[in-house]
C-alpha cells in the first residue's frame, strides 16, 4: 500500500509512502535540484523536506537524487558508517549539510562521476542502507550520474512473513450475560479513589481485558498470508 504527492518548482521532488506493515512505514523521495537553482529555490526545497519530515515524526525516510552540488566534499565515518562533509566552499552545501545534519538523516553515497566528483546523494534515518555502484545499468550509463544498486535492511523491524499462527477471541460466542455482571459488581469509585485521569484509565482498561479473557473463548487462526497483505488483497487472492 502506498501514497504519492509531488512539490513541483525550480527543484523537484516527488514522494511515496510505502506502508510495509500497519506500524512500519518508508516515505520514499526523489530529488531533482538544477545546477542553475537560485539561493531561494534551494532554501524553498530544503525547507519542504523540512516540513514533510517534521510532519511524519518515528517514521523512516528515503531521500534520494541529483543535488548538483559538486563543491561538497563526502569522506566516509566509520563511526557514523555513512558519509559526511569535509569541506564546504558554497553556502548552498552548508545549507543542505545543516538541515540534513539536523533531521536525523545521513549520507550513504560515496560512488563518484566519471569527473570525480558526487552529485547523487542518498539521505536516509535507516541504519541499514548500503550503495554501491552498479556493474550492468538497464540504460547507458550517464558520465555525470554512476548507476547505483541501493539496499535498504529493515529486517530488524519487519516480519514480512507473519506468524505462522496466532490466538483472538470469538466474541460471538462469549457469554454476555456474565460480562454484564461482572462489570456491575466492580465498586468503579473506590476503584478509582486516589488515581489521576491516565491511571483511572489504564486500571479500567485492565479490568476490562481480565472480563473479557475469562469470558470470551480463544481460537486459533492459521495465517497464510505475510504482514504486508491488506484486506482487499486478501479476498482477491
Amino acid at each position: 500500500m502506498c501514497k504519492t504527492w509531488f512539490s513541483q518548482g525550480i527543484c523537484e521532488d516527488m514522494w511515496v509512502s510505502v506502508f510495509l506493515t500497519s506500524k512500519v512505514k518508508v516515505n520514499v523521495c526523489c530529488v531533482y535540484v538544477p545546477p542553475y537553482a537560485s539561493e531561494e529555490n534551494l532554501t524553498a526545497h530544503l525547507n519542504n523536506v523540512s516540513r514533510i519530515v517534521d510532519q511524519h515524526p518515528n517514521e523512516y525516510f528515503f531521500i534520494v537524487g541529483d543535488y548538483n552540488a559538486p563543491k561538497l566534499t563526502w569522506n566516509f565515518n566509520t563511526q557514523k558508517n555513512c558519509f559526511v562533509v569535509s569541506d564546504i566552499s558554497d553556502p548552498f552545501g552548508e545549507s543542505l549539510a545543516d538541515t540534513y545534519n539536523f533531521l536525523l538523516l545521513n549520507q550513504f553515497n560515496g560512488i563518484l562521476n566519471s569527473r570525480g566528483k558526487l552529485l547523487d546523494l542518498v539521505f536516509s534515518n535507516i541504519i541499514g542502507v548500503n550503495v554501491t555502484a552498479c556493474d550492468l545499468p538497464f540504460v547507458p550509463e550517464d558520465p555525470y550520474h554512476k548507476s547505483l544498486n541501493i539496499e535498504i535492511n529493515l529486517t530488524d523491524e519487519l516480519n514480512l512473513k507473519g506468524k505462522a499462527s496466532y490466538r483472538t477471541y470469538k466474541f460471538h460466542l462469549a457469554n454476555y450475560d456474565n460480562i454484564n455482571t461482572e462489570l456491575s459488581n466492580i465498586n468503579w469509585e473506590n476503584l478509582f479513589h486516589g488515581l489521576n485521569t491516565n491511571e483511572s484509565v489504564s486500571v479500567f482498561y485492565t479490568q476490562l481485558q481480565q472480563t473479557i479473557a475469562r469470558n470470551v473463548p480463544l481460537k486459533t487462526v492459521n495465517n497464510k498470508y505475510p504482514n504486508w497483505f491488506s484486506r482487499n488483497t486478501k479476498k482477491s487472492n
